[in-house]
């Protein structure tokens, strides 16, 4: 996946202005991202791992953020854990 898709990706995606961030957190979201899509049982998105390598060497491990997941304030739906 090239960088210009990626940037046409997010530009397309309703919600949110973008915000510069770690890409150690950059890459926390993808692995949150996919790790809750797949306790709902959704396969990931086909480009959540060619993000990770647009990532390069971040780490989510290294990030101690937390990434809110599910419903509108990251809260939990129906018993289910994104992590």
């Amino acid at each position: 996946m090239s960088l210009k898709r990626v940037t046409n990706a997010i530009e397309v995606m309703p919600s949110q202005p973008m915000q510069k961030c770690d890409l150690d957190l950059g890459a926390k979201v993808v692995d949150e991202a996919t790790k809750y899509a797949q306790s709902l049982d959704f396969k990931p998105h086909r480009d959540a791992r060619q993000a990770l390598k647009v990532l390069g060497d971040a780490n989510p491990q290294n990030c101690t953020e937390t990434v809110p997941l599910g419903g509108e304030v990251g809260q939990e739906r129906e018993g289910r854990r994104g992590t």
